[in-house]
């Protein structure tokens, strides 16, 4: 027998939150992550984890945008995991909105701890937007 609290979480079927957000290139649709989602950010997070401390920095910020942003029109992702490298060689101020924006919704903070704190519970230490 299925317990009723089970049920609810099951056929509740919540989808993502979803926001757009107009970059110099076009609108964007920023996702809340689904479990997959998250998954993936860490997988991206976790790709980098020899590599010095400024470039894990620059792979979860990217690795936000990567897994966050989608095509309004299709729903498809608009990034790929090839994409990290050419995302964090670009300025801030080009992907800030993109950035601020799926860590809003995602509440993520501290991935290298492979878990999610709640924004009101940590400082943030990434740059501020030129936008």
């Amino acid at each position: 027998m299925q317990s009723e609290l089970r049920r609810k979480f099951i056929e509740s079927n919540i989808p993502p939150a979803k926001e757009l957000v107009e970059t110099e290139f076009g609108t964007v649709e920023v996702r809340e992550f689904t479990a997959a989602g998250f998954d993936q950010f860490l997988e991206i997070i976790e790709a980098a984890q020899d590599e010095d401390p400024a470039k894990r920095k620059r792979h979860r910020t990217v690795a936000l945008i990567v897994v966050a942003c989608h095509d309004p029109q299709t729903g498809a992702p608009v990034f790929t995991v090839e994409d990290v490298s050419a995302l964090a060689a670009m300025p801030f101020s080009r992907i800030s909105g993109l950035f601020r924006t799926a860590e809003r919704m995602n509440r993520v903070q501290d991935a290298k701890k492979s878990s999610a704190v709640p924004a009101s519970e940590s400082s943030s230490d990434w740059p501020e937007s030129t936008e």
